[in-house]
């Protein structure tokens, strides 16, 4: 899903590490190198500005106290409808949980079928799901503003979408890395994400 050069994060106990990465794949690949908790990608390619000369792309992540802005942005190819469900601070949901944020977010996507919207890409996040429009939007003021009063009017339906994922250098889970938030228990287990379908968008 990467289009462009992406800027990867992986949470660990010793901080955050960061890379850029035009390939999801080996992007994949340098995160399973990390003990990591949680990973992610930016929605949206970086400018060529942003990067350094010295910058290489495709390598290592590294500890990193600086990441990507909002105006470090290129352009907005997603928008992102996150489906989290609730539960307590630092843990991971209960399958029943994520049952209710898996029926939330289908019934979120059928209603804008319905309207005319494309197939989204669909995501298991590992906790709850993901649903990821194709979008060809401008980083500008505008583009902040439509993308922000989307989530929240559809948020008055849906009670676990989330409505921060608006800036323009959000950050989304990587699909096939390991969702570990808080302790791994039976009832509570660490899980996989993974990219369920690709969408016609």
């Amino acid at each position: 899903m990467f289009a462009g050069i992406h800027e990867v994060r992986a949470k660990t106990p010793q901080g955050i590490f960061a890379g850029y990465f035009n390939s999801e794949p080996v992007a994949l690949a340098a995160v399973e190198r990390l003990d990591y908790t949680a990973a992610w990608a930016t929605l949206s390619p970086l400018r060529s500005d942003a990067l350094t000369p010295d910058t290489v792309i495709n390598a290592e992540l590294v500890r990193t106290y600086n990441t990507a802005a909002d105006s470090h942005i290129l352009r907005r190819d997603w928008l992102l409808l996150d489906f989290d469900p609730p539960r307590p601070t630092g843990t991971n949901s209960t399958d029943a949980e994520k049952a209710a944020a898996r029926q939330q977010a289908g019934e979120c996507r059928d209603e804008l079928a319905a309207l005319g919207w494309p197939a989204p890409a669909v995501i298991d996040s590992g906790n709850g799901f993901h649903l990821r429009y194709r979008i060809n939007l401008p980083n500008d003021a505008a583009a902040h503003a439509l993308v922000r009063g989307v989530l929240r009017s559809l948020a008055a339906q849906y009670s676990m979408l989330d409505v921060t994922n608006y800036n323009a250098a959000r950050v989304a889970k990587l699909p096939g890395t390991w969702a570990r938030k808080g302790e791994h228990t039976a009832e509570r287990p660490h899980r996989v994400s993974a990219l369920l379908s690709e969408g016609s968008g």
